[in-house]
Parts: structure tokens; sequence; C-alpha cells
């Protein structure tokens, strides 16, 4: 018997064994493991090993010797039809670049969805295979960017700068500037009213008149004719309402005020202001809640409430006495539910002052905020005021 031979799994426990002289035989899988491990045909010939049938599809990892390139044991790779699919990986020959299994790339049609990486031949910039770019806000919409002198304008701003000019969302300036003429010895509001400023526990119809007959919008007068109401509703939402004025008599709003932040003329005749001292009162016509002295046309009172659903950022407050009286100032505070507190008191006598809070001041909504001040002497003259911005939760 040769000691090489062909063989091909019979069943499960045989082998059906053919050596080159065409001879057959079977044997079990135990003699064929012997033969293997031992090196020996059962005749005690050498063995020399197996061979793969001419043909049979080999299934899993086999070894191409390569000895001599293309001609031992080559290996021939059925061409790929043109169109067809290919799945895994391809390696390409370039010996001759641009000649040798050269691979062509189908244009990408204008405005097609591209998926997966695309590389971009910048040989010549702004020439070859250019990509134009555009700017697009949160909402989808294209936006450009300022130019001066063909070169992207870049301004260094500051934050308040960026919201007085409404450039950023959610963000409201918040300035607050009041007035008091006869400050007494025991503390008030820096309001026109020259009293304790006083808070609805509910919101009302309020009343707006004035002490000239010549604020009058129906028949026109010569002084204010209307009058705008800002303040905040019982759920602390934003409310404003504009009244026509009725010279001495009582004008009742139709909306309900919890808060009366300002008062502002609207419309005057031909004095071009309120020739009276306009009040507006709770709705029993016993407390003044807001007053606009005598050509003013606007209220003036360091005061506010922080509406629902928005937080106030103070950063800065000012304050001025200048009568010789000599005043004590707090910056007073207090948040929904809580007692008033004081944060910040100066005194100052014929003087002025600016207090810049690096550190913005943070207030909830539905917080009170004030400005008092208490005389050292009876009758001073001061003026106050803070600022900062509100922004939306």
């Amino acid at each position: 018997m040769h000691p090489f031979f062909y063989w091909e799994l019979m069943a499960y426990n045989d082998f059906l064994v053919r050596t080159e002289s065409e001879a057959e035989l079977h044997i079990s899988v135990g003699e064929l493991l012997r033969i293997l491990l031992s090196g020996y045909m059962p005749d005690g010939t050498a063995f020399d090993g197996l061979k793969i049938l001419s043909s049979p599809a080999v299934t899993g990892e086999v070894s191409i010797d390569q000895a001599t390139p293309g001609t031992t044991n080559g290996v021939v790779v059925n061409s790929i039809d043109a169109g067809s699919t290919i799945i895994g990986q391809v390696g390409l020959d370039q010996t001759t670049p641009g000649t040798t299994n050269g691979v062509v790339v189908n244009e990408v049609a204008a405005g097609a969805a591209i998926v997966g990486q695309v590389g971009i031949d910048q040989t010549i910039p702004g020439t070859t295979n250019g990509v134009a770019t555009q700017n697009i806000d949160e909402a989808g919409a294209v936006y450009g960017i300022r130019h001066s002198v063909n070169r992207p304008l870049v301004v260094n701003v500051s934050h308040g700068e960026v919201i007085a000019e409404g450039n950023l969302a959610d963000h409201i300036a918040l300035r607050r500037f009041g007035y008091n003429g006869n400050v007494a010895v025991t503390r008030e509001t820096v309001c026109s009213a020259s009293a304790l400023r006083t808070y609805l526990a509910a919101g009302e119809r309020v009343q707006v008149t004035s002490s000239d007959a010549a604020d009058d919008g129906a028949p026109a007068g010569n002084g204010a004719r209307t009058v705008t109401i800002t303040g905040l509703d019982d759920n602390y939402d934003v409310l404003t309402e504009t009244v026509t004025m009725n010279g001495v008599a009582n004008v009742l709003t139709d909306a309900s005020f919890l808060r009366i932040e300002c008062a502002t003329v609207v419309t005057a005749g031909v004095t071009g202001y309120n020739e009276g001292l306009i009040t507006v009162s709770n709705n029993a016509d016993t407390t003044i809640l807001e007053q606009i002295n005598i050509g003013e046309n606007a209220s003036m009172c360091a005061s506010y409430t922080v509406p629902a659903g928005y937080t106030a950022y103070i950063t800065q407050a000012m304050a001025t006495e200048s009568s010789s009286k000599g005043c004590k100032f707090g910056f007073w505070m207090r948040t929904f539910g809580g007692l008033w507190t004081k944060k910040r008191a100066v005194v100052l006598l014929d003087n002025s002052i600016v207090l810049p809070m690096n550190i913005p001041m943070k207030l909830p909504e539905k917080t009170d905020i004030e400005l008092r001040a208490r005389a050292l002497l009876a009758g001073a003259i001061v003026t106050a005021g803070f600022e900062g911005w509100i922004e939306a939760n």
C-alpha cells in the first residue's frame, strides 16, 4: 500500500480510505488517529500525509503556500459583476495607480443625503470640492454674521448691554427709581407718596383720580388724558390696563390688581403732562398705592415685586440725600410668605453713593423689594433706586 491516500468521511465512526493505487478500505476513527499520531500505515510503511480531493467545497481556514507567487497553490477569485453589492472588506492592487483595479465612484446628486464619512479634496483651496456652511439658530432659521471691512465683526459688550438691546432671550432689564421729598424720622419707602408702601392681601379693582379737572380724557382736557397702570394679578402675572381720566372723579379699573408697580401718563393735552396730582388707590379709596406728582407723567417708587416664573438679579443700587438732614437707607426684601429683611444699609448726609454688586443679588419669584429711608432730622429729601434684570425660570 502506498503511504499517500485519499479519504472521505463515510459515517460517524468510519472513514473510506482510497490509496493512489485506487484500493479502498474502511478504517475506524481510532485507526485513523493512530496513523496520524504514529506516522506509520498498518503495513509498517511511513505515512506521508493526506490530500483533499480535487474541487471539493472547503469550509474553514486554508493556508496558501506562495513560495512561487502566482504558480504554487494559486488562488483564483472570480470577477465581480459591474454594479454588484460588496459586503466585507476588499483590497485593491494599485501597482499602477489609476489603471490596475481602478475604483469608480459615481457622482452624488446635488442635495442628496449622504450617509457615512466623506473626504473632501482641497488640493486647490476654495476651488476643488469647496464646502459652503450656514449658521442655523434653534428654530432652524439661517442667520448671518456682521462684517466690517470684509471681516467678521466682534464687539465686546457687557451682559447688561446685551439685555438692554433685547438680544438675550427671556431676559428683561429692571430699573426702579424713587423720590421722597419729605422723609420722616420713621421708616418710609422711597416713593412719591412719602409713606411706607402698602401691599394688598388680594387682588382688587383700583381707583384712579386727579386733583385737577384738566386731567380729563372725555371730554379731552389740557392735562393727562389716559394713564396706564402696570402691576401683577393674583397669580403674580404681569397685568396692565389703560384708563381714561375723568378729572377729579374716580375711574375704576376693569382688572383686579394684587400689586401696583407703576403708573404712567400715555396721552395728554396741550400741556403735555398731568396738571394735577394723580393717585392710584385701593377699591375703597382709603389707601394710596401709587402716585404721579404734578407735571412728572410717571410715578417714582423704588419698589418692585418679581413676577411669577422669573428670577431677579440686582446688580446695583444708588442713593442721594440733599437736604442737610441726613438719612439712613436700607435695601429691604420679602420672599413669598416670608418676613421683611434688610440686606444693605448706608447713611448719607448731603452726599450720594452707588453700590455695585459684583455678585448680583438673586431674588426668587414673588419676592417684594424696596428701598427705604429714615431721616436723621425730619424733612429729608432723598432719591434712591436699583437696577438689574429679571430672567425667565
